[in-house]
């Protein structure tokens, strides 16, 4: 069987029940999804909402590459990226990481693969509007 891709950068909000239905696999007994939320407070600022920005043709692509270097590395029956952009209030998701993968080692090392990656080459830029004024966040 060949993996099925979920690769999307949007303004709507991530529906984590659509997520979790996506990459549900009963052939995988690792079946793991990371969501990533957004936070009130950064150290002692007090965070009001983020703005997160992207070129997404560019995006996609990097996730794309991603997605298919963790294909290639673990056996991974499924696998999702959803990542928002836009204005975000705390305590709503930013992101979500999702496998299926035959084995928890594979679901567990290729999604913090997949997560640790696109935070660190994804052209995604993150601002942060606190209290004390705004920040963008490398």
């Amino acid at each position: 069987m060949d993996p099925q891709v979920s690769i999307k950068i949007t303004e709507a909000p991530i529906q984590p029940a659509s997520c979790r239905a996506f990459i549900y696999d009963e052939s995988c007994g690792g079946q793991l999804i990371f969501t990533g939320a957004v936070r009130n407070k950064t150290g002692e600022e007090d965070i009001i909402k983020l703005e997160y920005s992207s070129y997404v043709p560019m995006a996609e692509k990097e996730i794309l590459k991603i997605a298919e270097e963790a294909l290639g590395n673990w056996e991974i029956k499924k696998l999702l990226v959803h990542q928002r952009i836009g204005i975000l209030m705390p305590g709503e998701i930013s992101v979500i990481v999702g496998v299926a993968c035959p084995h928890r080692i594979d679901a567990f090392e290729s999604c913090k693969f997949i997560i640790d990656t696109l935070k660190s080459t994804v052209p995604i830029w993150k601002k942060e509007i606190g209290r004390d004024g705004t920040n963008w966040v490398s």
